[in-house]
């Protein structure tokens, strides 16, 4: 893995990649994944959760693609495996995970 770089030091797209990834402020808060699937992937289930099994499937799949891109550079850009920081992962796992629920309920 790479020298971490300092935060400091980054171009202004990595800075953009990294706000991208960690969803703003979510990827610095303890528990960042747990937090972000509560605050930002419920919420978007929800949202998502009328649309028709062939668009969220293929919303999902491309979800996950960009989160793979958005981790793998992330990674790069931190000097970190699997960071934490990024928390793009967390959503698209829950978003895989809910995928064949019935109906959104909030219990």
């Amino acid at each position: 893995m790479n020298e971490p770089r300092p935060e400091t030091n980054l171009t202004t797209s990595a800075r953009g990649l990294l706000l991208v990834g960690a969803l703003g402020p979510l990827g610095r808060m303890p528990a960042s994944g747990t937090v972000t699937v509560g605050v930002v992937g419920v919420p978007l289930f929800y949202l998502m959760n009328p649309w028709s099994v062939s668009v969220y499937v293929g919303t999902v799949i491309v979800f996950c693609l960009a989160s793979v891109w958005i981790h793998a550079r992330g990674d790069v850009i931190l000097g970190e495996k699997d960071s934490r920081k990024i928390v793009w992962d967390e959503l698209a796992g829950f978003f895989v995970a809910v995928a064949f629920l019935p109906a959104f309920t909030w219990q």
